[in-house]
C-alpha cells in the first residue's frame, strides 16, 4: 500500500498537491499495492495527472475528497492508451469550466470506476463527468463504470468515437442526475458496441437521460426520469443516430410532471433518421408522460411486450417504416401491454387529444369539449365517451371542427348529471355510437 502523504513536496496547496500525486503515480510501478488517499484529506490538484498501467487508486470513503481546480482547460485522470487501472471509493468536485472532465479513457482496456462520486457545482466538467473516446487509436475495451454523477455542465457519461467502443457497463448501484447535457450520451460520431447500463438511476438531466447509437446495447432495470425541464424524452434515438439490436428491459420510464408537449413527452422516443434494427422493449413502466409511451420510427424488428403503460398514455405512436412488428400478449392477457383505459377528467373548456379516450365532465358550469378534426385521425377510428359526472345544470357542449359535424349537426349538449355519448370518427365526420 502506498499512502500520497510523504511524495514530493512537503508543502501545502494545490501546487504541493499536484506534485505529491504526481510523484507517488510515477512510483506506482516499482512500489506495487494501491495509492491511498486518506480519509479526512482534501487533494486540491491545479493540473492533469497521467496514470499509468495497473494502478488503482483508493480513497477511504467520500471524505477523501479531489478538488480540480485547473489553470488551463484538461481532464484530471487521462487515461491514454492504459490497462488494468482502477479507482474506488472518493470524491471529485470542481466549478472551474476549465475542468472539461474528470476522467479521460482513450484507447483504455480492463479499466474501472467504482463508488466515485462527481460533482461539477458551479460550472465544472462542461464536457463530461467521464469521457470514453477511441479517437486517433484502437477502441477502448471492458469499462466498467459505478459511480455517482451530478451537476455537471455537460453530459454525465459521454462515449464517442469515430468507430467503436466495446463492452462498457455502468453497473448497479450507479446514479447519474441534474447534468446540463444527456445522463448517458452514447455512440457519438460512431456506433457504440455492447454499451450496457444495468440498474441504474438517471434522472433530471436536461438533454434527456439517454440519448446515443447502439451496437448489441442493453438497457435493463434502469431508473430513467425527466424533470420538469428536460427537453428530450428519457430515452431517445436522435435523427442523426442508429442502433443495430437495443433491448429495453425492466426499466421504469418517466417523464417530469407538466414538462412541455414537445419531443420529449415521450417515454422511449426513436426519431426518424438512419434505418434502425432489432428494438426489444419488455416488462417496463412507462408514466407521466405527455404522449405516447413509447415513438417508434425507421424500425425494422419490433417487439413490445409485458409493458405496463399509465392511464394517460397511449401505448405506441408508430411513424414511418416501422416493420416486423411484435405486439405480444402479456401475462394478464392484453395485446401487448398492460394498460388501463386512459380517462381524463375536466372541469373547464378541454381540446380532446389523439390520447384521449373517456372525458369525464365534472363541475356545475357549462363546459365546451372541442373534437380535433375527422379527417386528421388516419382514415377514422378515433372513439371517444363524453360523460357528465357533475352536477350540470347548463349542460356540456360537444362541438367540432370548421365544416364537420355529428351526424350533421356541428355540436350537441349533454344536459343533466350522468348523460353521456360515445362518439367515432369515420375520416370525414363524427358519428354517435351510442347515448348514455
Amino acid at each position: 500500500m502506498v499512502d500520497v502523504r510523504g511524495h514530493g513536496t512537503s508543502g501545502v496547496g494545490p501546487s504541493a498537491d499536484t506534485v505529491d500525486l504526481r510523484v507517488a503515480l510515477r512510483r506506482m510501478s516499482s512500489s506495487g499495492g494501491p495509492l491511498v488517499l486518506p480519509a479526512g484529506r482534501t487533494f486540491v490538484i491545479d493540473g492533469p495527472l497521467q496514470v499509468p498501467d495497473g494502478t488503482v487508486i483508493r480513497g477511504e470513503g467520500a471524505s477523501s475528497k479531489v478538488v480540480f481546480t485547473p489553470a488551463s482547460p484538461g481532464a484530471l485522470f487521462n487515461l491514454d492508451s492504459v490497462s488494468d487501472v482502477h479507482f474506488e471509493d472518493f470524491q471529485i468536485v470542481s466549478s472551474s469550466p476549465n475542468a472539461t472532465e474528470a476522467f479521460v479513457f482513450a484507447n483504455a482496456t480492463s479499466c474501472s470506476i467504482s463508488r466515485v462520486k462527481v460533482r461539477g457545482d458551479g460550472g465544472g466538467f462542461p464536457t463530461a463527468a467521464v469521457r470514453i473516446t477511441n479517437h486517433g487509436g484502437p477502441n477502448c475495451y471492458s469499462i466498467l463504470l459505478q459511480m455517482d454523477i451530478g451537476s455537471c455542465v455537460g453530459d454525465g457519461i459521454r462515449i464517442e468515437g469515430p468507430t467503436s467502443n466495446a463492452g462498457i457497463v455502468i453497473a448497479p448501484g450507479s446514479q447519474v442526475g441534474q447534468c446540463g447535457g444527456y445522463g448517458i450520451n452514447t455512440g457519438v460520431d460512431g456506433l457504440a458496441h455492447e454499451v450496457h447500463a444495468l440498474g441504474a438511476v438517471i434522472q433530471g438531466s436536461l438533454a434527456g437521460q439517454i440519448s446515443g447509437s447502439f451496437y448489441n446495447g442493453v438497457v435493463m432495470g434502469c431508473h430513467l426520469e425527466n424533470s420538469t425541464a428536460s427537453r428530450g424524452a428519457p430515452l431517445q434515438i436522435g435523427a442523426g443516430q442508429v442502433f443495430r439490436s437495443l433491448q429495453v428491459v425492466g426499466c421504469l420510464i418517466a417523464n417530469g410532471a407538466n414538462q412541455q408537449a414537445d419531443a420529449g413527452a415521450h417515454g422511449l422516443d426513436i426519431q426518424p433518421g438512419f434505418e434502425s434494427t432489432g428494438l426489444t422493449v419488455e416488462g417496463c413502466t412507462f408514466t407521466a408522460a405527455t404522449h405516447a409511451a413509447a415513438k417508434v420510427d425507421r424500425v425494422i424488428g419490433f417487439r413490445f411486450a409485458n409493458n405496463t403503460i399509465h392511464a394517460d398514455l397511449a401505448p405506441l405512436d408508430l411513424g414511418e417504416s416501422v416493420s416486423g412488428i411484435a405486439l405480444e400478449l402479456s401475462r394478464a392477457g392484453e395485446f401487448g401491454v398492460r394498460a388501463t383505459v386512459p380517462i381524463r377528467t375536466v372541469r373547464a373548456d378541454h381540446v380532446a387529444t389523439l390520447y384521449d379516450e373517456i372525458i369525464l365532465v365534472d363541475v356545475d358550469a357549462p363546459v365546451t369539449v372541442t373534437l380535433p378534426p375527422a379527417s386528421s385521425l388516419n382514415g377514422g377510428g378515433q372513439t371517444y365517451v363524453v360523460k357528465n359526472t357533475g352536477n350540470q345544470g347548463q349542460g356540456t357542449s360537444i362541438v367540432t371542427s370548421a365544416g364537420e359535424s355529428i351526424e350533421g349537426e356541428p355540436s350537441l349538449v349533454l344536459q343533466g348529471k350522468w348523460k353521456g355519448v360515445t362518439l367515432v370518427s369515420d375520416g370525414s365526420r363524427w358519428v354517435i355510437v351510442s347515448r348514455l
